[in-house]
């Protein structure tokens, strides 16, 4: 994959190094601009990042790294149990957009909530490794817990034992599951049943208005023109 990248150029006014952002050319610029944008504001209003600086951006974290006289980012390389980093940003800049048009396509942007893949939630025990019909539910964050509940849409076990649920980081899921990265950042109250033939968005009980044109639109017509194959985000 090509590379592509930018820089800031407002931080050195504030005798802060800048940074360069690396990411693959599939990325469009102008979400590297968002997080660009976001890097030089902070450093405006008076932080000053160092070297080996883990930063939060959606629900990605991406640590500061030192490159010659200016500042680069890395992200976790979502293979890895125990985080490997590695340059760029294009996996996380990749996830915010799919989240983002998410949110968008059932209406709920403004309410866009990701939670960090270092915060927690719940998973049935019964999901197996590499499973790709779920069932997503999210209650109010409180703290490190990011709300969600992830199980099988047809679970055999009862969810409101506690011994039929583990607590586990929203990273470890993603890489468990990776069909449910793009639904976390959907806010409180809404649950998604991830199905291969359908996907079905629900919030407080009530069904959500799919926008036309929209990804989910899209996606929903996928799974149903071709029910034998899940699709992968």
């Amino acid at each position: 994959m090509n590379k592509n990248s930018i820089s800031t150029t407002r931080c050195s006014t504030h005798r802060h190094r800048e940074f360069v952002l690396v990411f693959d050319t599939s990325i469009p610029q102008g979400d590297v601009v968002v997080l660009a944008s976001f890097l030089e504001e902070s450093v405006e209003k008076g932080v000053r990042y160092e070297h080996g600086e883990i930063i939060s951006f959606g629900s990605m974290l991406l640590r500061v790294a030192a490159l010659d006289d200016s500042f680069t980012l890395q992200e976790p390389d979502m293979q890895s149990v125990l985080i490997a980093w590695r340059l760029g940003v294009t996996q996380s800049m990749m996830l915010l957009r799919l989240q983002k048009d998410i949110t968008e396509s059932v209406g709920l942007v403004d309410e866009m909530d990701a939670p960090s893949i270092g915060s927690s939630l719940l998973v049935g025990t019964d999901i197996p490794q590499g499973g790709d019909e779920f069932i997503l539910e999210r209650a109010n964050p409180m703290g490190a817990d990011s709300g969600w509940f992830v199980g099988c849409p047809d679970t055999l076990v009862n969810y409101n034992d506690e011994s039929n649920l583990m607590r586990i980081s929203v990273y470890q899921a993603i890489l468990n599951w990776p069909r449910i990265a793009p639904f976390l950042a959907l806010p409180p109250g809404c649950r998604i049943d991830l199905l291969r033939a359908n996907t079905l968005f629900t919030r407080s009980g009530s069904p959500l208005e799919i926008k036309p044109r929209s990804l989910v639109e899209a996606f929903t017509k996928q799974n149903t023109s071709h029910p034998a194959n899940s699709s992968q985000q």
